[in-house]
């Protein structure tokens, strides 16, 4: 759980950030028919990719900052380094649930 623990205090500086600047919000549907949400952050040239499942609006980055600095709500079972097939190679990431709802961010390690 340290490895999730410090990766959130992470993404919680880079979302409090007064220069963060959200680039792209869509909305996605997966493979079960759930809708969310998809944004691209960015903060001084480094992209964050994040996502909110079951939602129609996007999150703010206070909102998700809060969310991500709550360890109990933190799911210890994703790795915090991790290797997305479908992004842009290994990167950090965590997940969270809550309200019922899944929030995720990635930082590709450049």
């Amino acid at each position: 759980m340290f490895s999730h623990l410090s990766t959130a205090r992470l993404f919680v500086e880079f979302l409090r950030n007064p220069d963060l600047r959200v680039i792209l919000v869509k909305p996605y549907s997966n493979k079960y028919g759930i809708h969310g949400v998809r944004c691209v952050a960015e903060l001084y040239g480094q992209l964050a990719y994040i996502s909110v499942s079951r939602t129609t609006v996007a999150s703010t980055p206070e909102r998700l900052a809060m969310i991500f600095s709550k360890p109990e709500l933190l799911d210890p079972t994703k790795e915090a380094v991790y290797w997305a097939y479908r992004r842009l190679g290994t990167g950090l990431r965590i997940e969270a649930w809550d309200r019922g709802k899944w929030f995720q961010i990635f930082l590709p390690i450049p």
